[in-house]
């Protein structure tokens, strides 16, 4: 079985557009939302929308999208599925593109698939997250990736059981990645035409691409302390 989850902040405007792509994708056996406490409406357009289509758990309070990663995880425990599916909430239509994460995986070509995503060609932002993730990662596994914060993503059960849980916040994927390469999981990177909200140069984006960036510093160090025994033995 093929499970997606997708977790969802403030996405009322997105998230049906997002499930009703995820609708379309034949390889799914269900679909996961959960709301992380949006003040926005979001669980009510997924409730009336998609009631008894998809699966929605919603969050008190917004505790990060690790966090909410983890928490479906736990909800689809024990429904024996084989593969699981990351996919972001603001994709829209273009979610659908997950066929071609999925494929890899069943065929076994891959344990893990990630997305790269077309350039928006607009948007602001320096890519300094990117190349700090794409650092860390290096450092930590010694696999250079492309895209290591691609929130698009499909892996075999057995690669969430040696590298999740996700670290919290926006560090979850790049942190999710180094862990899954160090224990020695195939990853691939495939070309889409999945989009997403794109953010700009207003105070409110360079605050956001701000905590992506801690985020994802702390996640590191998340993952040292977790992962402190893996490091002495590779010392």
């Amino acid at each position: 079985m093929i499970f997606a989850l997708v977790p969802a902040f403030n996405e009322a405007d997105n998230i049906y557009r997002t499930v009703r792509g995820l609708l379309a994708v034949p390889e799914l056996d269900g679909i996961l939302v959960i709301d992380d406490g949006s003040r926005d409406g979001t669980a009510k357009v997924v409730a009336a929308h998609f009631h008894g289509e998809i699966m929605l758990s919603r969050l008190a309070r917004n505790r990060g999208k690790g966090a909410a990663l983890n928490h479906g995880m736990r909800l689809l425990a024990g429904r024996d599925a084989k593969i699981y599916v990351f996919c972001d909430a603001d994709l829209g239509d273009t979610s659908r593109e997950v066929s071609r994460l999925i494929s890899p995986v069943v065929s076994g070509v891959a344990d893990m698939v990630t997305a790269r995503l077309p350039a928006s060609g607009v948007g602001g932002g320096f890519g300094l997250t990117v190349r700090l993730a794409r650092w860390l990662i290096w450092r930590t596994s010694g696999t250079r990736v492309a895209a290591p914060l691609s929130g698009q993503r499909a892996f075999r059960a057995e690669v969430w059981r040696a590298g999740g849980p996700c670290a919290p916040g926006f560090g979850a994927e790049a942190v999710f990645t180094a862990r899954a390469l160090r224990a020695g999981f195939r990853l691939r990177e495939v070309d889409t035409r999945m989009r997403h909200r794109v953010t700009g140069m207003g105070r409110s984006d360079v605050l956001h691409r701000g905590r992506q960036m801690w985020h994802v510093l702390t996640g590191f160090l998340w993952m040292l302390w977790r992962d402190r025994s893996w490091f002495l033995r590779a010392s």
